[in-house]
């Protein structure tokens, strides 16, 4: 039974459902201090719906990057027992699953989580149906031919959409059938931050990338114009606290700057790589995992904030 929990987890990639917890909580957060709603059961439901959209976006991802042969490529270096440095998920590449099984588990985990979008459409409104389309869109498409949008430098608009700003939203009008601009504002920080995690995590993996023609944003811009865009990603995630808290009239918001440290040591691993004064195993077995926690606990922090 352990095993067969490790093997769902890998092939999965659970550890990092925390991209999907962190948005649907701050959402319903905001839906609780705005509007005073909340419903255990569609929070529930909206909760499972992008589950399984996650899960669906990360095994499919992993099964086309076997196509590419990027994951073949990558030498994976192990940051911990959560979360590898190169290479995707590699379940596949460590013969866990099949390549057949994985698209298999991740059309059924999209078609799942489509069917229970569909149901709280019903449940609460239209709107919920253009923010639940363009989640399954960057869910397929991300890796998927013939759009790829990881191999046209989108990817990263999408991770940060997808797990930033549609999910807030969407959380949001789940629970009140409202769409409101100082929600979309709020989810700006933790939008940018998992797009820093997925940015941070494209930087060793760029020599593989590049390979096979994955020419993500990390990619075209070279180990010094990557290390900038990380620096900016990471940046504005702070700069636009402020503005959230003058749209909220409420200074809550601010406590996001406590995360501010250790995005500070993640920033200057990176800076390290880029002048050459670390190696890229010395700088981002730092910066990556710091750049996780660091989303992580700008997602808690405003949840709490929010919520009470």
């Amino acid at each position: 039974m352990p095993n067969a929990v490790i093997r769902f987890m890998q092939i999965v990639r659970a550890p990092f459902f925390t991209a999907t917890i962190s948005p649907v909580l701050m959402g319903t957060a905001l839906a609780w201090r705005l509007e005073g709603k909340f419903d255990i059961v569609l929070f529930l439901m909206a909760l499972l719906a992008m589950l399984f959209l996650h899960a669906a976006a990360n095994m499919l991802n992993d099964y086309f990057d076997h196509l590419s042969g990027t994951d073949w490529l990558a030498n994976p270096i192990r940051l911990s027992a959560v979360a590898s440095l190169t290479g995707g998920g590699r379940a596949i590449q460590d013969g866990i699953v099949q390549p057949q099984e994985m698209l298999l588990y991740g059309l059924s985990s999209l078609l799942i989580g489509i069917s229970l979008g569909i149901w709280l459409v019903v449940l609460v409104g239209l709107p919920l149906l253009l923010i639940g389309a363009l989640g399954a869109f960057f869910a397929f498409f991300y890796t998927a031919p013939p759009i790829k949008l990881a191999h046209r430098g989108l990817g990263e608009f999408a991770v940060g959409m997808s797990f930033g700003v549609l999910s807030v939203l969407g959380s949001y009008f789940v629970q009140t059938g409202n769409l409101d601009w100082r929600v979309a504002l709020a989810s700006l920080p933790v939008a940018s931050l998992i797009t820093a995690v997925l940015w941070v995590n494209e930087i060793p993996d760029a020599p593989y990338d590049k390979a096979v023609g994955k020419l993500n944003l990390v990619v075209r811009l070279g180990v010094k114009g990557a290390a900038f865009g990380y620096f900016v990603l990471v940046a504005f995630a702070y700069i636009v606290l402020p503005f959230i808290s003058l749209s909220l009239s409420s200074p809550v918001p601010l406590i996001g700057l406590l995360t501010l440290p250790m995005a500070f040591v993640a920033a200057l691993n990176v800076r390290w790589y880029a002048c050459g004064k670390r190696s890229v195993v010395e700088a981002m077995s730092v910066a990556c995992p710091l750049t996780i926690t660091t989303h992580i606990a700008m997602g808690i922090l405003l949840t709490i904030a929010y919520a009470v």
